[in-house]
């Protein structure tokens, strides 16, 4: 709910970043654009993580200028794996993503682009080839361990970064 969003932002100034519309695709939202300007406008970072399925090129270019600090594509092993777990084709995604980079290059924005890898027994054996492919090209590389349902051995660092959650569903 975009009364929501801003009802968040608003009332939680000590906010620096947002990690918006987490769980879900963000590109989905009907009032994407217009809320990571909202929370632009008013001094908080925004960062988002998509399977790159919607990036259409006028996608591509609100997402340049909407003031969204960084973008994360999720990729999920080798072409198969990446096929079976998202249904989407891998190659389509590295060349959107690709082109995504040189657009943003060309416009001199500070967008940062990355790209991540949950790892699993499902991907883990496409790691190297994924970091090897990556490596140079975007901001970051990330490797995320799948979660599983045990007891932490850290504490969540969440907390003390002065970060917000919110869910495709608006829980926070």
């Amino acid at each position: 709910d975009p009364a929501l969003f801003r009802r968040v932002i608003d009332e939680n100034p000590q906010i620096h970043f947002v990690l918006a519309f987490q769980w879900g695709e963000p590109l989905m939202h009907p009032n994407f654009f217009e809320l990571v300007r909202y929370a632009k406008d008013r001094g908080v970072s925004t960062m988002i993580t998509s399977n790159g399925t919607y990036l259409t090129p006028e996608n591509r270019r609100k997402l340049l200028e909407c003031g969204l600090t960084r973008i994360t594509f999720s990729v999920d092993g080798d072409a198969e794996t990446h096929r079976a777990i998202r249904n989407y084709d891998l190659d389509t995604l590295a060349r959107d993503v690709r082109t995504f980079i040189a657009e943003r290059n060309a416009a001199g924005s500070p967008l940062k682009i990355d790209v991540s890898m949950v790892v699993d027994a499902a991907t883990e054996h496409a790691l190297p080839t994924f970091e090897a492919e990556w490596h140079g090209v975007v901001d970051r590389v990330q490797r995320i361990p799948r979660l599983v349902a045990e007891k932490r051995t850290l504490p969540c660092r969440e907390l003390w970064r002065g970060s917000l959650v919110v869910l495709w569903d608006g829980r926070v």
